[in-house]
């Protein structure tokens, strides 16, 4: 049998894990998300469109 101090820390600690799952989601989608933009804006700065074809500027 549980006691009211098991489920408080029990949904404390849960609580907190979900934060950091959160957070960790998020920060990574936003590194994700720059990282392809950051390569796609090289790919277009060193002349290749994103199809790989050289542009013809």
């Amino acid at each position: 049998m549980t006691t009211i101090r098991e489920k408080k820390l029990s949904a404390m600690t849960g609580i907190a894990a979900l934060k950091t799952v959160s957070m960790v989601l998020i920060f990574g989608a936003a590194i994700l998300v720059s990282g392809a933009i950051i390569y796609s804006s090289v790919r277009v700065l060193r002349g290749q469109s994103v199809s790989g074809r050289p542009s013809t500027n």
